[in-house]
């Protein structure tokens, strides 16, 4: 078992909010599931408020722990969804005001972001694997 899973040195895990924004950074396999709140903290608007992460279908919470993503339900990658822990759990805006200049500013600089892949190193993270991409446009937007 632990040789199938050293084969994956790194696994990237998105996290899309209630809004349809997401990020998406490439963990290592060995870092553990806290490292995924912590991020998620850093672009948050009211970093404070609790919040957890999901998986679907069924709806399963991913802990908010010291367990290695190796050892989660994340691999090989995984799609995560935000919700605020208490009522109203909808409610946004959910990024920074800053993340999301940033996140624009790069879009026009490198293009449609479907086309390929947007990343931008996040600053304090001590890997240089881990980068957030953001869509950055709702749903509602891509369709126009």
């Amino acid at each position: 078992w632990e040789a199938k899973l050293a084969k994956f040195k790194h696994v990237p895990v998105r996290v899309t909010f209630p809004d349809q924004t997401w990020i998406q950074a490439r963990f290592a396999a060995t870092d553990a599931l806290a490292s995924v709140y912590a991020l998620v903290r850093t672009v948050l608007v009211s970093p404070e408020r609790g919040f957890y992460l999901f998986l679907t279908p069924p709806p399963t919470k991913i802990a908010d722990s010291t367990q290695q993503i190796k050892y989660s339900e994340l691999l090989p990658s995984a799609k995560l969804y935000f919700s605020w822990s208490e009522a109203p759990a909808q409610e946004g805006p959910f990024m920074t005001f800053e993340h999301m200049q940033t996140i624009q500013k790069q879009e026009e600089q490198e293009g449609d972001p479907m086309d390929g892949v947007q990343s931008s190193a996040l600053e304090g993270k001590s890997e240089a694997e881990e980068v957030v991409e953001e869509a950055g446009a709702k749903e509602s937007e891509e369709d126009q």
